[in-house]
Order: structure tokens, then C-alpha cells, then sequence
């Protein structure tokens, strides 16, 4: 974005460097023209000499070739400035929804919690496995860290990846355990005492 601004900035320098140019052109031919009146007001007539009108016409020419580049680069100009307009709204609008969606994220992350080497049993389904996290999440907030958690505190519990089917890996770790907490307040208490919880936890 900042060469594609650099790249404006050096055409709006062009354009001002040739209407410098044909404004100076402007300025010759108006004294051509003053030279033009001299010359008649001496000579007594209105007649116009071969080389005199010659110069005008070769003068005249330049000014319209500079102007007329003027205006196209203009054009370019515009049309390059409604582009770059168009790139920044877009530019705009992807940092405002980035910074947004990370905000969020922060706000969604504060409440959360995650545990290792919770185990994980084997045999349960999707419905059990959660009853058993919770319980076990119970029992080592109140039991080993002294934390009292009511009803309704612990908003979700989550296994985190893919779980490995039996067999697959007869040493395989149990999944991390995501824990969103209701207040981040009672979050940090319980990081705050975890070097009171179990290495590992099994039944």
C-alpha cells in the first residue's frame, strides 16, 4: 500500500511539474503577443510578419500538446487515485475486522482453562467423558486447591484434538482439557494454586 501511495505522489509531482512547463509557455506566447503589438503600434498597421506569426503558431502548438498531456495524465491520475481509494477502504475494512476478530478472541480465551494429564478413559462415549471431566475438575478444584466451585461456574469442558483410537497407540497421552470458567476471576485463583494439583490424575 505505501509504494502504490509513493507511486500517486510522484505522478501528482509529474503533473505539477508540466503545468509548470506549460504555464511557462503561456507566459512566451503573452510576450509574443505583447511583442506582436509593439511592432504594429511602430510599424502604424496590424500586419503580422511570416516569422512573427510563424513563432506564434510553433508556440501555440507546444501549449496545446502540454496541456493536452496535462490532461490525460490527469485522467490517469484520477483514475489511479479512485483505484488506490478503493485498495485502502479494502485495506481498512481487513485490519478493522482482523483487529476485531482478535479482540474477541481475547475476550472468548480470558475465561479459559486448560489441563494436562487429566486421564481419559477409553470407554466412554461423548456424554460420559464429560461427566467424568467435570467430576474429576470438581474434585481437584475443591479437593487439592481448596477452591470452592458452584454450580454453574464451570460453563464447558472439552477435550482438545483428535481423540487416538485404542490400539493405536498403547502409550498415547490423554488430550489436553479445555475448561471455560464462568468469571476470569476464579480462573486465575485456580492457576494461581495449581502447584497444589497431582502431576497426574487416574482413577
Amino acid at each position: 500500500m505505501k509504494e502504490e501511495l509513493q507511486e500517486v505522489k510522484e505522478e501528482l509531482q509529474e503533473v505539477k511539474k508540466g503545468n509548470e512547463q506549460a504555464c511557462e509557455a503561456v507566459r512566451r506566447f503573452e510576450e509574443l503577443i505583447e511583442e506582436k503589438n509593439e511592432n504594429v503600434t511602430l510599424q502604424g498597421n496590424d500586419t503580422i510578419s511570416d516569422k512573427t506569426e510563424t513563432k506564434l503558431a510553433k508556440e501555440l502548438n507546444i501549449i496545446k500538446k502540454q496541456v493536452e498531456g496535462i490532461q490525460k495524465r490527469i485522467e490517469n491520475l484520477g483514475k489511479k487515485w479512485e483505484e488506490r481509494e478503493n485498495e485502502m477502504d479494502e485495506y481498512i475494512t481487513k485490519k478493522v475486522f482482523e483487529i476485531i476478530k482478535e479482540k474477541e478472541e481475547r475476550v472468548r480465551r480470558k475465561n479459559n482453562l486448560v489441563m494436562h494429564n487429566i486421564e481419559e478413559p477409553n470407554n466412554m462415549n461423548e456424554k460420559e467423558l464429560y461427566d467424568h471431566d467435570l467430576a474429576v475438575c470438581m474434585d481437584i478444584f475443591g479437593n487439592e486447591i481448596g477452591e470452592r466451585i458452584e454450580e454453574g461456574e464451570i460453563v464447558d469442558i472439552a477435550r482438545l484434538g483428535k481423540k487416538e483410537e485404542e490400539g493405536e497407540n498403547q502409550n498415547r497421552r490423554p488430550r489436553c482439557l479445555l475448561i471455560k470458567m464462568k468469571e476470569p476471576e476464579k480462573k486465575w485463583s485456580i492457576i494461581k494454586n495449581a502447584k497444589k494439583i497431582k502431576t497426574t490424575r487416574k482413577n
